[in-house]
């Protein structure tokens, strides 16, 4: 099967939209045939001159909006555009405090339910994998380094674990959209440390109400997490609000 190389410069940041954004204009164009196979992660990453991360990030989202299908030893398969799913959500960077309220119930919607769900079916390698995220998340605040990594995996391990591969997908889309945010978010705590001691306290109550099949504990502790994460947000990005 034929492989369509690849060769554009980026800027150094949101990669995973810039590159999302870009294979998605070179599939609806149809310079990326219906029926072929995308490069490997490892083969983009190289041509693009990015990570691996970046790439996987940008594929989640092609696969989210229906522009293509992964298949067990075939990798990614483009379907083109008459599947395209088209609903998206654009950078938040110069968005307002109303959008950021938007978007933080939107997330509120989804992860309670996640977590929901996973305190009925995490199994055995769900929670051996929350807490491993746990003390990585530990680990990063005791030695003062970014949490964002195991932040953004304890959430999404969280989706997986409601066994919803739909909710999954859709939980990583949304969390890819907001990742640079994300990102910034563990930047701008710098300001209040003591937040890092909470953000620890809040992911440690959502495993262990997971872990006790508690599911209203667990609905309730997500969303006093997320609440937390927007009040501080807020006080910081939007101050004379």
């Amino acid at each position: 099967m034929k492989k369509t190389q690849f060769k554009k410069s980026f800027q150094p940041t949101r990669l995973s939209e810039q590159i999302g954004d870009y294979l998605s204009s070179e599939i609806r164009s149809n310079k990326i045939p219906i029926g072929e196979a995308l490069p490997s992660e490892n083969a983009l990453a190289k041509s693009l001159g990015v990570s691996r991360t970046v790439i996987r990030e940008a594929l989640v989202r092609l696969k989210f909006e229906g522009l293509i299908e992964t298949h067990q030893g075939l990798g990614a398969i483009v379907t083109g555009d008459q599947n395209a799913k088209f609903f998206r959500l654009d950078s938040l960077k110069d968005h307002s405090l109303s959008d950021w309220n938007h978007l933080f119930e939107l997330r509120t919607i989804l992860e309670t339910e996640a977590a929901y769900l996973a305190a009925n079916r995490a199994d055995e390698d769900d929670l051996i994998q929350l807490e491993k995220l746990l003390e990585e998340l530990s680990v990063a605040i005791k030695e003062k380094q970014d949490g964002t990594i195991p932040d953004i995996k304890f959430h999404r391990a969280v989706a997986k674990a409601s066994k919803n591969p739909h909710l999954e997908s859709l939980m990583n889309f949304l969390l890819d959209t907001v990742l640079t945010e994300i990102l910034n978010y563990w930047e701008l705590m710098r300001e209040k440390p003591e937040r890092y001691t909470e953000i620890y306290k809040e992911h440690e109550l959502i495993y262990l109400a997971i872990r006790s099949q508690d599911t209203k504990r667990a609905r309730k502790a997500v969303m006093n997490h997320l609440k937390n994460s927007i009040e501080n947000l807020r006080k910081i990005k939007f101050p004379t609000d």
